[in-house]
């Protein structure tokens, strides 16, 4: 789990990911949970209170260090499970069949290690052509 106020580029050293990547994928799935504790206007709306840490990055509560159960500010957690559905091969069957997908183009990568060797394999179903880069980092 990132430290509380870990960058998006801090995080995208450590799991070996570009930061746009990382930004893009917790920005995608963020829930927002109201805070438990309702303050109230002098006209009886509710006022939502958002906890100063949301407002920079990595803008979730998970790595937060209080716990959340007795935190009564609006909440905002990366769903883990909801980034990995509809990537599964069932899925990726489903929205071909759904769409009328004749082609498209398959990416696949073997890491030997973080910062080690690379295999990046693309494939391109429409002319039946597969080609691999290696790299060294």
């Amino acid at each position: 789990m990132p430290e509380p106020g870990a960058t998006f580029k801090a995080i995208a050293d450590r799991v070996g990911k570009d930061q746009t990547t990382i930004s893009k994928e917790v920005k995608r799935h963020i829930k927002v949970n109201p805070g438990s504790t309702k303050k109230y206007d002098r006209h009886g709306n509710p006022i939502t209170t958002i906890c100063p840490l949301l407002v920079k990055a990595p803008f979730v509560c998970n790595p937060c260090r209080k716990r959340h159960a007795q935190c009564g500010l609006q909440k905002q957690r990366y769903n883990a499970k909801a980034a990995r559905f509809g990537r599964t091969f069932d899925d990726f069957l489903a929205f071909i069949e759904e769409n009328a997908a004749t082609h498209w183009t398959e990416k696949d990568t073997i890491i030997d290690r973080v910062g080690g060797k690379v295999i990046m394999t693309f494939d391109f179903t429409l002319c039946n052509f597969m080609f691999g880069l290696f790299l060294n980092e």
